[in-house]
């Protein structure tokens, strides 16, 4: 894919708003997360309920790409359609280890 001089990167699905990195964050492919990031692809792309990849992992319980989102100083402050940040998300889940992770990035 990133070989392909011709592809466009930020190409959005029409249907749900998401593009090739939120899709890799959804299917827990970091490496491919990583990939994508370094070749400028939007990382802050998200659905039409504006879940974003760091919702998604939050949702999806995904301890190793919210590691790997917090040591690239992905924002925290974002919000869901809903109005939900990272921290309402962790706590509505019930996913207090992710949310100690958060807190310890934090520190």
């Amino acid at each position: 894919m990133l070989k392909n001089p011709a592809l466009d990167l930020d190409a959005i699905d029409k249907y749900t708003g998401v593009n090739a990195f939120w899709l890799a964050g959804y299917y827990g492919r970091g490496i491919i997360m990583r990939e994508l990031a370094n070749a400028g692809m939007d990382i802050y792309n998200s659905n039409k309920q504006h879940i974003n990849v760091f919702h998604l992992a939050i949702y999806k319980n995904r301890e190793d790409i919210v590691q790997m989102l917090l040591k690239s100083n992905f924002s925290l402050e974002l919000l869901t359609l809903k109005g939900y940040t990272v921290f309402h998300l962790c706590c509505m889940l019930n996913h207090t280890s992710i949310l100690k992770m958060i807190l310890s990035y934090l520190k």
